[in-house]
């Protein structure tokens, strides 16, 4: 997904982008501790075996993953609520700008009156 960008031009960064650098170490540290110790159950010696197709997808504990999607459903959640504000604002700005264009239209079509 591609950053929106602002009025001076620089690519935004979006809340996810931001927490997954930042937290990024820390996640991958756990998604290792999680991994090796399934890795052990395996044998740890794919090769040996003669299936020969490489590594296998290290797992992750199913409550890890539970708390990564709501972490990302929430982030996303977060940022959908921002771009609906901003939405609010705009369509806010549009109709107060009509409300000064029509009382305008209203004075001068007054004194056309008198």
């Amino acid at each position: 997904e591609a950053a929106p960008a602002t009025a001076g031009g620089a690519a935004e960064m979006t809340l996810e982008d931001f927490l997954a650098r930042e937290d990024g170490a820390v996640v991958r540290g756990a998604e290792e501790q999680v991994a090796m110790p399934t890795m052990a159950l395996l044998g740890g010696a794919e090769g040996a075996r003669g299936g020969g197709r490489g590594r296998k997808r290290q797992l992750m504990d199913p409550m890890d993953r539970a708390a990564m999607q709501r972490q990302k459903r929430m982030i996303k959640n977060r940022e959908s609520a921002a771009r609906s504000r901003e939405r609010k604002q705009a369509y806010i700005a549009e109709l107060e700008s009509l409300v000064t264009q029509l009382e305008e239209e209203n004075a001068h079509l007054s004194k056309e009156q008198v």
